[in-house]
């Protein structure tokens, strides 16, 4: 049995993919979610161009409390 999943329905997000989707349904401008996580605003629009791969955990927290989300319902769907 072959445990990997890509290739399948399953499809992993990335963290700007993610962030793009959060931002639609809770209709917040990245804008806004970079001044609410205290970041700068190149940081949110590198992680959605994908420059940003692996952001640290304060940044994802950040960005979780521009989105008012937790850091498991940020992560639930990816």
């Amino acid at each position: 049995m072959n445990n990997n999943y890509r290739g399948t329905d399953y499809e992993e997000k990335t963290v700007g993919e993610r962030i793009v989707e959060l931002s639609r349904e809770k209709a917040v401008t990245y804008y806004r979610i970079a001044d609410r996580a205290d970041i700068p605003m190149s940081t949110i629009m590198n992680l959605i161009s994908g420059r940003i791969k692996n952001p640290t955990l304060d940044t994802l927290q950040g960005i979780c409390r521009g989105l008012e989300v937790s850091l498991n319902e940020f992560f639930a769907e990816m």
